[in-house]
């Protein structure tokens, strides 16, 4: 399934990596194995370009009605903090992306993700195993630019 057409694109330059948005700042090139670049937009944060770009087709469907909320990084907690023989053992967390609230009531939690890890498609399953009520929805953008957005499976 595809979703609508994002009216933010990659500002046309010598650098490639450069946001057409006023305000948006990306960092340096991480070295890491997704090479994701950190956006700061506004005072908010955000993971990589892509969650980015879809935040920003969100606030267009904000500013059309299609959607009332944008909840930032919502947590799901997937297992408790505990003791085991006298030593703490952190609780395990689901931190998504976005929970978005449609005008029609509809709730749903996207997951921006270019490439799934191991501990992501677990957590995933947690997630969803735990909260059968509720809409989870893993999401990327289709072509090397985030224009088009597609519903993917993991």
């Amino acid at each position: 399934e595809k979703l609508m057409y994002n009216r933010y694109s990659k500002k046309k330059s010598s650098s490639k990596d450069t946001l057409n948005v006023e305000g948006a700042v990306q960092s340096k090139p991480n070295n890491g194995k997704y090479c994701a670049r950190k956006v700061e937009y506004k005072g908010l944060k955000f993971a990589s370009s892509m969650e980015f770009y879809y935040y920003l087709f969100l606030l267009d469907l904000k500013e059309k009605g299609e959607v009332i909320d944008i909840e930032l990084q919502p947590v799901f907690v997937l297992q408790e903090k505990f003791r085991y023989k006298d030593k703490a053992i952190r609780e395990i967390k689901y931190i998504s992306d976005f929970k978005v609230t449609y005008s029609d009531g509809s709730v749903i939690i996207f997951d921006v993700k270019g490439q799934a890890t191991p501990e992501f498609k677990l957590k995933w399953k947690m997630v969803k195993f735990l909260h059968q009520d509720m809409d989870f929805r893993c999401i990327k953008s289709v072509g090397r630019k985030p224009y088009t957005w597609e519903i993917v499976n993991v």
